[in-house]
């Protein structure tokens, strides 16, 4: 079996390796890659066919989460070996099917929620896998693989790759040493997950199968929803079985957000939703990152005032608020959180909206500023809407030159079936002033409905209209990162564009989509 031959690389190359991604430690962009692919393929096949291929060094990017934890290691491969990596890891997905054969994260998320409103349990064990990704046993791991897995190509590309050495770039030559990684997979890797999920299977399987109680995991975070009377000795079997993997959890004590244990009744989190009863909120430091989002886009128009781009700063609200659709993937921080029922926390949301606007002194639009409480109707409620932005690429995702040419403009009052008026969600409901502002964030507000959203509250409209969006192609020079950081007219250059958005002669760049990712914190 010639796992790279030409076909497969090429295929892989044009899906995954874009112009825009992170360079590796040999500077070698997707661009210059491409240019490359012949010589840079015969070499993949060339040294795989005699075992002699090496990873390069891995280049070091540190994140830091906040100032009371050390920053995490992200490993950066090159381009070459990024393709290496990814075809091993479709062949480790090909192995373990029923490994990645798992719902959604929305799915989990919804089955937490059902279960926590049915009553079926009081109680709850959250363990968290201490320094999971760099504790990962090499050994444990082969062994593993191997059950599966025979070709020895893969098994030796796949210890090799594991075991190579994170840099910074700042290390002079002489002192780098290759290989010198005796434990842990590196995080950023197109394996990474896909390996550490196969480490774990064992342990999902055993207590996914339990009668008694459900066991939720998300990388190192399991939530298992149980009675107390049984709690501790779930937690022992539990506990037991990670640390014969040679893994530690960290240690229980009441209200961490680590490993902690404690009752339904008094508030649960999990994936950045707050369960507490029947309400069914956002965690207090996912709210503070839809509150930070929301300030930087006036942050950014009150720098850039003298522009006096009010349709831009629409246009960044907007989109922060509903989110988007893109080739049928959500993005954005309330399509995230949209299970939630908690409605005062919508309304809180549009009320900082607002006096965003009177604190930069820019125009209010009630008829142009989207409002979450209406989006979160759209999102659960509307099979076709137009107000949720919703786009596909050209080739459904696999062609990034991507254009918009001129429709009939997708959000308009007149165009929409759910109004002010039909919802339950209006601003004469509510009242806004600067007098309900807290000072720490938060506003109290004049509610005279009921504190959670129930479907029976709002009326369900007709079909909306379908978003329509034509793509064309348009070559032009890109700049240097392969977006620019605002595209405002159809005349921008095509390169830069990623998505479309759902206005006319508005674009959706890849920026606009890091920006919705960095509201959602759920890990």
């Amino acid at each position: 079996m010639n796992l790279f031959n030409d076909d497969r690389l090429m295929e892989v190359c044009e899906r995954f390796l874009n112009n825009n991604g992170s360079i590796g430690i040999d500077g070698v962009s997707g661009e210059l890659f491409k240019k490359n692919a012949r010589r840079e393929f015969d070499i993949i096949q060339r040294k795989t066919a005699n075992n002699t291929y090496d990873f390069s060094l891995y280049k070091e990017k540190l994140i830091l989460k906040s100032a009371h934890s050390l920053p995490r290691q992200i490993s950066i491969a090159t381009k070459r070996d990024q393709l290496v990596l990814k075809i091993l890891q479709e062949e480790i997905m090909q192995a373990f099917p029923e490994v990645f054969d798992v719902p959604p994260i929305k799915t989990k998320i919804n089955n937490v929620k059902e279960i926590i409103l049915s009553k079926k349990h009081d109680a709850f064990l959250k363990i968290d896998v201490k320094e999971f990704y760099p504790s990962i046993n090499h050994k444990n791991l082969m062994l593993f693989l191997k059950t599966r897995i025979s070709e020895g190509v893969i098994l030796s590309l796949i210890e090799k790759a594991i075991t190579q050495t994170t840099v910074n770039i700042a290390l002079p030559s002489n002192e780098r040493i290759h290989y010198s990684n005796p434990c842990g997979v590196p995080q950023g890797l197109s394996i990474s997950t896909v390996l550490s999920e196969v480490y774990l299977h064992g342990v999902d399987l055993t207590h996914q199968s339990e009668n008694g109680y459900k066991y939720y995991r998300f990388v190192d975070d399991v939530l298992v929803l149980c009675n107390q009377v049984d709690a501790k000795e779930i937690q022992h079997k539990i506990v037991n079985n990670i640390n014969k993997l040679d893994l530690k959890v960290h240690e229980f004590f009441d209200g961490s957000e680590k490993s902690s244990s404690g009752l339904l009744k008094n508030g649960v989190q999990f994936l950045g939703y707050y369960f507490k009863g029947e309400k069914i909120t956002v965690r207090p430091s996912s709210i503070h990152k839809i509150y930070e989002g929301i300030n930087r886009v006036f942050l950014k128009h009150h720098k850039y005032a003298e522009k006096k781009d009010v349709k831009k700063l629409y246009r960044k609200l907007n989109l922060k608020i509903s989110g988007c659709v893109v080739d049928g993937k959500n993005y954005g921080w309330l399509n995230y959180f949209s299970d939630i029922n908690d409605k005062t926390l919508l309304f809180k949301l549009d009320c900082h909206v607002k006096r965003g606007f009177k604190r930069f002194s820019a125009p209010y639009n009630k008829e142009k500023i989207k409002t979450f409480a209406r989006s979160y109707h759209e999102i659960n409620f509307s099979k076709n809407t137009s107000y949720i932005p919703e786009f596909m690429t050209k080739n459904y995702g696999k062609d990034k030159d991507l254009a918009f040419t001129d429709e009939e403009s997708t959000f308009t009052d007149e165009e929409s079936a759910f109004t002010d008026e039909e919802s339950t969600f209006t601003d004469e409901e509510y009242t806004f002033t600067d007098e309900d502002y807290t000072g720490n964030g938060d506003y109290t507000l004049t509610d005279k409905v009921s504190t959670f959203i129930k479907e029976s509250d709002l009326k369900t409209p007709s079909a909306g209209v379908i978003v329509k969006a034509i793509i064309s192609k348009n070559k032009n020079s890109s700049s240097e990162d392969g977006l620019s950081e605002e595209t405002t007219s159809e005349s921008s250059n095509a390169q830069t564009l990623e998505y479309l958005l759902g206005h006319k002669g508005d674009f959706l760049t890849k920026k606009d989509i890091a920006e919705l990712m960095k509201d959602i914190d759920f890990y």
